[in-house]
């Protein structure tokens, strides 16, 4: 990881010394990071929406103390730490660490999780296993690395550099959870128990997200919120030969109809409830983001073959609409079918089935209120007269998240995150963009911390796949993402100075 030119000239006028940061953060993979953060990879705990049994087996607690040895193993000055793991609830890292002075007052307070989604290990390449960390062409594969066993790693040795170059920080909390791939149903009782504690930060870190390539540091400006959904179509009250079709739809097409009441298979257009005034400025970012990153805005995608079109087709052909697949992946709503009942596999007899009910994803923009949307979005399934006059039911099971869009920047703050990008990438400034995706306790705390400022960065780029097969953390620019941490967290301690003087 060595410096380039241009991060040599950015040192000369920064009073932190860049090039220790990143000696440091490379010495320290080499040493443990690497090893700890494979061993985690390793253990098979999921999330408790995908594991009945995560109470009794176990698998959560190895991973916790694989962390928490690993922290108790790097002497961090001033480090308090201690897990909650209360009665059927999982377990919660926290960890404080005291001001390198007391004149400094301000509060950080850091994020993470340690749970995972589910291994899908027969949909991995043969030479790849979710719970076997591989490192293949710089990248460390297996289930939960970037999605988010790094972030406790980044989060102590942000604190632990500038200790060890003696440099100012402030007071710092750091989070790491064990429900956020299930919603983060625990979080906020354990927020809430700690909230003497934490008390009220400058800053809140997010280290749960992604960037649109490996090249400059990313940051977040908005999620999306999230619900989900089980929508059945009924026609039968029994399944009979298929040799009857004609005389009664499959509940299939009846469910394909539904789903244009809200999300329109050809032109894209959602349920008009749904939707928001996007603002400007979030126009702007997402002009940015496109101008920035061209083409792979959509052909970072895994697409079957070249013939394959992104959801807005003349994309293809015109760069200058770029910007409205971004804007569709971070403020438009969009619904994904993430499962089914009531259809066989393909060893099905020929029957026209009784019903079909599908588990629906639906992602919502990042300002809406999760509860008027699912009120409109069950309404209009449920609408009458239904399609062939089946009977439609529109279930919410209740996991559902509100969406966050970010307050606007102080100036020092985002001169802060300029610096950092420049120093440790070349040159290449920080980018702004919105994610398509929801960490529900972002908004939490945007409402519970109104005055504070935010900064939500990641790792998950370009293939790196969290959720799906073949997930991966690109392990230089991982190192990246963590000495900039350190140079934000310095540059909040300065500020913390200054505002003392």
């Amino acid at each position: 990881m060595a410096l380039s030119k241009i991060e040599h000239d950015e040192l000369k006028q920064d009073a932190l010394d860049a090039a220790k940061v990143m000696q440091y953060i490379e010495a320290s993979w080499k040493k443990d990071v690497e090893k700890t953060l494979s061993a985690y990879i390793e253990v098979p705990n999921q999330s408790p929406d995908y594991d009945p049994a995560i109470h009794t087996n176990g698998y959560q607690e190895t991973a916790y103390k694989l962390l928490t040895q690993w922290v108790e193993a790097q002497n961090v000055k001033g480090l308090t730490m201690q897990v909650l793991a209360e009665q059927n609830r999982t377990p919660l890292i926290f960890i404080e660490v005291e001001p390198s002075s007391k004149d400094m007052t301000d509060t950080v307070l850091m994020y993470g999780h340690f749970d995972k989604q589910p291994p899908l290990t027969e949909d991995w390449d043969k030479d790849l296993h979710p719970h076997r960390a591989i490192i293949k062409n710089g990248k460390l594969y297996g289930r939960g690395g970037a999605d988010d066993g790094y972030a406790i790693f980044a989060a102590v040795n942000s604190i632990k550099v500038l200790q060890s170059l003696n440099r100012p920080y402030p007071r710092c909390c750091i989070v790491i959870e064990g429900s956020e791939e299930s919603g983060s149903p625990d979080l906020m009782y354990y927020i809430d128990k700690l909230k003497a504690k934490i008390g009220v930060p400058r800053v809140v870190i997010c280290l749960d997200s992604g960037c649109q390539n490996y090249e400059q540091l990313w940051m977040t400006v908005s999620l999306r919120g999230v619900f989900i959904a089980e929508l059945k179509t009924q026609l039968l009250s029994e399944a009979v030969h298929s040799g009857d079709s004609g005389l009664v739809r499959d509940s299939f097409h009846v469910m394909r109809l539904i789903l244009d009441r809200i999300d329109n298979a050809w032109t894209g257009e959602s349920l008009k409830e749904l939707t928001v005034q996007i603002p400007p400025s979030h126009v702007q970012y997402a002009k940015d983001c496109a101008e920035c990153i061209g083409e792979a805005v959509y052909t970072q995608l895994p697409f079957c073959n070249d013939e394959c079109v992104p959801q807005i087709p003349e994309c293809k052909q015109s760069k200058e609409k770029l910007y409205e697949l971004v804007l569709n992946r971070t403020w438009r709503p969009q619904v994904t079918v993430t499962g089914v009942d009531g259809m066989p596999g393909l060893k099905g007899g020929n029957v026209l089935r009784k019903y079909t009910t599908l588990k629906l994803s639906v992602r919502i923009p990042p300002s809406m209120d999760p509860q008027v949307a699912q009120t409109a979005f069950k309404k209009a399934c449920e609408a009458t007269p239904t399609p062939f006059g089946a009977k439609v039911e529109c279930r919410i099971p209740g996991h559902s998240g509100a969406g966050f869009v970010n307050p606007e920047f102080e100036p020092w703050l985002l001169a802060s995150l300029q610096r950092a990008s420049k120093t440790y990438f070349s040159g290449k400034p920080a980018q702004f963009t919105g994610e398509g995706g929801s960490i529900p306790f972002m908004g939490q705390l945007r409402r519970k911390f109104p005055n504070s400022q935010f900064v939500i960065t990641g790792i998950l780029g370009p293939n790196s796949n969290a959720h799906g097969p073949n997930e991966f953390l690109e392990i230089e620019f991982t190192k990246r993402v963590m000495c900039c941490v350190a140079s934000v967290l310095y540059d909040i301690g300065q500020q913390g100075l200054k505002s003392k003087k």
